[in-house]
């Protein structure tokens, strides 16, 4: 069977992605060269293949520690679809600031957080989705919950829609009723552009370094918890397809 990143072993992630992060710095550093020589275009382009290349090192890190998101629909399909690439990128932009780090919070200290020892009414939606609530109302607290993000993620989205196209244009000449160049590609597009993949990446970046920096014994019992609990696979994944509703709505 031909390896491919779909079936690498926990510990070929764990290899892989470094040399993953580094091809993304170099697309990165290219795109900032070539937009000081004003080649806008092809600038715009590098920052898009940088940040696809972060979206498949987030995955293989997280894998790598055994967290096994592969096996979810949202993330197979990354790489099996050339255009939910953008989609997910905007997903996992909206699960790294919202979601992982307040979940990884709630993972180290789990065991604390029951209705016991902490009222539902003191829970935010998030806590109450994954602890306090049953399947069907924690789908209307993701939903709910999915719509804020969106909206607050406005310009992201809107930049992240239109990433492939912009790549395509960055790259090639081609015609579609008029001349569509690199060239047209300017440098208040690249800002734009610049924006929404600068902070995707520092995102990603501390992501990983929240997880690397944590102790072994917090890492596992995150993993544990994670790889174990139903309601928390649900939630993430209800997240993903309300997130991506909301984003095709737009």
């Amino acid at each position: 069977m031909t390896k491919t990143f779909i079936n690498l072993s926990s510990e070929e992630c764990a290899e892989v992605y470094p040399s993953i992060i580094k091809n993304s710095d170099d697309h990165f550093n290219i795109a900032h060269i070539l937009q000081e020589n004003s080649h806008y275009g092809s600038a715009v382009s590098h920052l898009v293949l940088g940040s696809e290349e972060l979206v498949k090192a987030l995955i293989m890190f997280f894998d790598g520690i055994g967290l096994k998101l592969r096996q979810t629909d949202g993330v197979s399909r990354f790489f099996r679809n050339h255009k939910s690439r953008h989609y997910l990128s905007t997903i996992i932009q909206i699960i790294s600031v919202f979601v992982i780090t307040p979940v990884m919070e709630i993972a180290t200290t789990y065991k604390s957080i029951t209705l016991s020892k902490k009222n539902i009414s003191k829970m935010n939606d998030f806590e109450r989705a994954l602890f306090g609530v049953d399947e069907k109302e924690s789908e209307l607290l993701i939903s709910r919950w999915a719509k804020k993000l969106a909206e607050s993620s406005k310009p992201l989205i809107d930049f992240w829609d239109e990433a492939d196209y912009f790549k395509q244009q960055g790259f090639y000449v081609d015609y579609e009723n008029r001349l569509i160049a690199p060239t047209q590609i300017k440098k208040a597009d690249y800002i734009i552009a610049l924006k929404a993949t600068s902070r995707f990446r520092e995102d990603c970046k501390k992501l990983i370094n929240y997880f690397v920096n944590l102790t072994l014994k917090e890492k596992n019992a995150f993993i544990s918890f994670a790889n174990s609990n139903e309601r928390f696979k649900k939630t993430i994944d209800d997240l993903f397809s309300e997130s991506l509703r909301q984003i095709k709505r737009r």
